[in-house]
């Protein structure tokens, strides 16, 4: 499976191609890494380098030589450096599991809506009980899907559904504007 760079030679497509590397491939040489990505070594060195000062990337030994000659310097994705979590609400709780960085599962958790609390709140707790979990800064939590099941009433600003028993949840606390 090849991840070359065509068109866009800008860092976020060069860096792309070398994670897409990475991530389908494992542990990788610059020079594999080069010849996946259709970069020139080079390049592709660069931006290994700064996707590890960046810490996406780390060293993590030495790749075999198949001609008898130096070993390698073998390079993977930083798992713990990134998460995303994805959150599922119903009508009675919270349900959220979070991945690192090579899509592996690290955490899952649910977390009930208590009685009349909003759902921000709750929400919010399961996040930090995620990321406490997990010993993880707010900063490595870089995507978060929500998914409901209902319908959001923006007038009324509360979630509805005929399959949620306790339909009328209100998703933002009272006062908070659309901040949310």
């Amino acid at each position: 499976m090849s991840t070359a760079v065509t068109s866009d030679n800008s860092w976020a497509a060069l860096a792309r191609a070398v994670f897409n590397a990475l991530l389908a491939h494992g542990t990788l040489s610059r020079a594999t890494i080069a010849e996946l990505t259709g970069l020139s070594r080079v390049t592709a060195s660069g931006v290994v380098d700064q996707l590890i000062r960046r810490g996406f990337v780390k060293h993590v030994g030495a790749l075999p030589s198949s001609t008898g000659g130096p070993s390698a310097r073998a390079y993977a994705l930083t798992s713990d450096s990134a998460y995303a979590t994805g959150i599922a609400i119903d009508g009675y709780q919270i349900a959220i599991m979070t991945t690192s960085l090579s899509g592996d599962v690290v955490s899952r958790h649910v977390e009930p809506i208590d009685g009349d609390e909003t759902v921000v709140p709750a929400v919010e707790r399961a996040i930090g009980g995620q990321l406490a979990a997990l010993d993880a800064p707010a900063a490595k939590l870089r995507q978060i899907v929500i998914g409901a099941s209902g319908v959001v009433d923006p007038a009324a600003r509360e979630l509805s559904s005929r399959s949620t028993p306790r339909a009328g949840n209100r998703i933002w606390p009272p006062g908070c504007g659309n901040r949310w």
